[in-house]
């Protein structure tokens, strides 16, 4: 129809329509049907005359051109009217630009779904509304098992239970802790799993809903990459400490029964040399207890053999000996699939929290509890000082970074505190399977 109508247009076959049916119709009545009879024309019987059938082909052949005519001119009309125009040009627009989103789409799509890092989209509600490849493999779970659940399901215990009371504290005041700050964090995979990550949470506003991007990097190969080396790092300590304690210390103790030896003789002469040789006695006593002292800081020999408790238990002892401070202790028993790295890690963190409130805050009191709670092991460390003067996140010291630095190494979190009156404490905490047996309970007060 468009071709038909186009040759119209351009040769304005309607004029000629009416010579052009008069014609046909001459030829065809003047056609003969058979060899003696002629075909009548209009139900007549006879031949009308040539002027009359030019006359009635004349008439129905400018019927035909009217009617095509008007056609013609109608769909002219039409095309050249502005609003057709538009309308065409807002459609032909509104394709490419259709093109063009469902191009960048595309490419959103690649450049998501290629990253090395997953991400993860949700609603204030907590539902994950999309989420890439990178997720999928971090978290082991298909992308249609995660869209539409709640994002808790990629959180452990305790926080899991939490997660939408964190949401809604921060809907309502506008204050988080985590969002616009990266951090490590735990999260759980399909099979149960805990997968260390590096967080990067941000939230945007979109027709008023609150929408939260989360973006997390697979920390399982820096970790154990760096769990390596503090494991060398260790073994280095601990050489060094058995060094200083089996040698030094066996010759110093030597030396010191010794100098007792002669103190005794000296004494019953009732020798002049007698008081150097008290001096002698004491001096390699105290030499004694600084080298054991320094190769139980440089590896606490009792760690294997008493496991983490009767470490902590003799940690304590220790602090409350030489520095006749007040330094409690509750233990529940430590389940016994907690790895020996872990337990030096956790040992190590109680080590420089019982440092650092001695030299810094000038603690009378220190108690170390070591809890499981909520399928978590829980140490806490708690001084009677006057407290952080800032945030722990605005100091620098390096304290507080090596113990969150092993808080990571043992696959667990580090959260300070300080109380309101004063006081302050560390609480590492680390995933445990509670349901396996537990190493011997020690609980013992100093």
């Amino acid at each position: 129809m468009e071709v038909a109508l186009a040759i119209l247009r351009r040769v304005n076959f309607h004029r000629l329509a009416p010579a052009a049916f008069a014609l046909l119709l001459l030829v065809a009545g003047a056609l003969p049907v058979g060899a003696q009879e002629e075909q009548p024309i209009y139900g007549t019987s006879s031949r009308l005359p040539a002027l009359l059938q030019l006359a009635v082909a004349l008439v129905i052949g400018g019927i035909a051109g009217a009617i095509l005519k008007r056609k013609a001119e109608k769909e002219s009309s039409s095309r050249a009217d502005p609003s057709w125009s538009a309308l065409r040009r807002e459609i032909e627009e509104r394709r490419a630009v259709e093109a063009e989103l469902q191009k960048n789409q595309e490419r959103m799509r690649a450049v998501l779904d290629t990253t090395v890092d997953a991400i993860v989209t949700a609603d204030q509600s907590g539902a994950i509304l999309s989420c890439n490849r990178a997720a999928e493999r971090i978290f082991g779970y298909a992308a249609e098992e995660m869209l539409g659940q709640n994002v808790a399901m990629l959180i452990p215990t305790p926080q899991r239970e939490r997660h939408n009371e964190y949401i809604q504290r921060y809907l309502d005041t506008g204050h988080s802790r985590i969002i616009g700050v990266g951090r490590e964090v735990i999260a759980i995979r399909k099979d149960g799993a805990h997968v260390p990550l590096d967080l990067a949470l941000s939230d945007a506003v979109v027709d008023g809903e609150h929408l939260f991007t989360a973006v997390m990097r697979d920390l399982r190969d820096r970790k154990q990459m760096e769990a390596g080396l503090a494991a060398a790092s260790e073994q280095v300590r601990r050489e060094i400490g058995q060094e200083l304690h089996d040698a030094l210390g066996q010759q110093l103790t030597g030396i010191s029964l010794l100098a007792k030896t002669l103190d005794r003789q000296l004494a019953a002469r009732k020798d002049d040399q007698q008081e150097n040789a008290a001096a002698i006695v004491d001096l390699a006593q105290q030499a004694v207890e600084q080298v054991r002292a320094l190769s139980h800081g440089l590896y606490p020999v009792n760690l294997r053999r008493l496991g983490l408790g009767g470490a902590l238990q003799e940690l304590a002892e220790t602090l409350a000996h030489r520095l006749g401070i007040q330094c409690p202790v509750e233990l529940d028993p430590v389940p016994s699939d907690l790895p020996e790295e872990a337990a030096l890690h956790f040992y190590r963190i109680a080590q420089e929290a019982a440092n650092n409130a001695i030299r810094h805050a000038h603690a009378t009191r220190i108690s170390i509890r070591l809890h499981v709670v909520d399928q978590h092991l829980e140490l806490c460390v708690e001084d009677n000082g006057p407290g952080l003067p800032a945030p722990p996140s605005e100091i620098k010291g390096m304290g507080l970074s090596i113990m969150a630095y092993r808080a990571s190494l043992a696959s667990g979190t580090l959260e300070f505190a300080s109380g309101a009156d004063g006081g302050f404490s560390v609480i590492c905490r680390r995933p445990v399977d509670i349901s396996l047996p537990t190493e011997t309970h020690h609980h013992a007060q100093s």
